[in-house]
């Protein structure tokens, strides 16, 4: 495995350069032992002190202190951890254990496939859901257009107006008797 030492007194963004601080290349791969971990190659970025590429997954990026990515998945962050194939765990905490997962946000978890968690310590444990709070934390989605679609969101202005109907109907049927 070449080395290539750095002997030199100059910074690099504020970053000391020297004989102790080498870079190694081999295969197309540049490693850093410069306080903590910096590895690319073709695939996959591993950046952090104690960031890893789970299970020598190959096609991956983890960037933050202890973060770990699995295959073609991304986990940026402090301890994120993206072990789903194609998950992406994004904030401090943040875990996808599921493929094909999305958690955005610290301490935000998804444990089922095709799922997302949004927002720090949502949690989803359900397949194909996405999920803005957890059991104990329930969080209000806003400025919801009005559903037209028969997979669409209601929101409460269109709940009001069905209710409002609802009692006319109730009405004219009380009415009739």
């Amino acid at each position: 495995m070449p080395v290539l030492p750095i002997a030199t007194s100059e910074t690099v963004g504020g970053v000391q350069l020297d004989d102790q601080n080498d870079i190694v290349a081999e295969n197309g791969v540049i490693r850093t032992t410069y306080n903590g971990k910096l590895i690319i190659d073709a695939n996959s970025v591993i950046a952090g002190n104690r960031a890893a590429m789970l299970g020598g997954a190959g096609t991956c990026v983890a960037v933050g202190a202890s973060s770990k990515a699995g295959g073609q998945a991304v986990a940026l962050g402090w301890h994120s951890e993206a072990s789903g194939l194609g998950a992406a765990a994004i904030g401090s905490n943040a875990n996808v254990s599921a493929d094909y997962g999305v958690a955005l946000g610290p301490q935000a978890s998804v444990q089922s496939e095709f799922s997302v968690a949004i927002g720090y310590g949502s949690t989803a444990t359900q397949p194909n859901v996405v999920a803005v709070g957890n059991p104990g934390g329930y969080r209000r989605i806003v400025y919801v257009a009005a559903g037209i679609g028969p997979n669409d969101s209601v929101n409460v202005q269109q709940l009001n107006a069905l209710e409002k109907r609802v009692e006319a109907l109730e009405k004219q049927i009380s009415a009739q008797k």
